[in-house]
């Protein structure tokens, strides 16, 4: 992650706030130091072994660390992610039983996990999303939230959401099809169009 994106999530974090991300790595163990409980699911056994041995070998005792297998392999499937592939991964914010204060989606089915998460979190909760700018897939996500910061002249991007007020009646739900609304565009409009959105605020 960029050092202009990460800064993007540090400004907001604090000892007294709970996180979750979906995705896990270097954000897993340097997040987790500055927030009271922080929440993690991941998709990928290898790579949850690896991190795993890392909050052990750290002692960091905070951290609610989550492996979740694909419901149908991902070799049998191309495009974005549904929830049929992902439901399991998508559904166990149903099991923490709290609210959140940070969301960081940086995984598997990002437009989903965003729809999924809204009845778990706070009023002033603060949702990012990396490689929001040039996946155009994911700005959906905009029916249900309001982009009020981001990196956009980064390699990879990150979007900075607050849920809407209020809530609309309509919007895309977790069926959304492989290909609904990928709203394709060369990436050098998709950066010119979010950061005038950015600008204009």
């Amino acid at each position: 992650m960029d050092p202009r994106e990460k800064a993007k999530i540090t400004q907001h974090l604090s000892a007294d706030k709970v996180m979750l991300e979906w995705g896990s790595g270097g954000s897993t163990i340097e997040f987790s130091t500055q927030v009271k409980k922080y929440y993690s699911i991941e998709h990928n056994l290898e790579w949850y072994n690896s991190v795993s041995s890392t909050i052990q070998s750290l002692g960091l005792e905070n951290i609610d660390y989550n492996f979740i297998e694909p419901n149908i392999s991902l070799s049998s499937f191309q495009g974005q992610s549904t929830y049929n592939q992902f439901q399991d991964y998508i559904d166990i914010v149903d099991k923490f039983d709290t609210k959140f204060d940070l969301v960081l989606i940086d995984g598997r089915a990002r437009r989903l996990c965003a729809k999924k998460i809204i009845p778990h979190l706070n009023p002033d909760s603060i949702i990012f999303i990396h490689d929001y700018i040039l996946r155009t897939p994911y700005w959906v996500v905009e029916d249900y939230f309001d982009l009020i910061d981001g990196v956009t002249n980064t390699q990879q991007t990150i979007g900075v959401f607050k849920l809407k007020t209020p809530l609309p009646d309509e919007g895309y739900n977790l069926d959304l099809d492989t290909f609904d609304r990928l709203n394709p565009m060369p990436d050098n409009d998709a950066r010119q169009i979010k950061q005038t959105q950015l600008d204009n605020l």
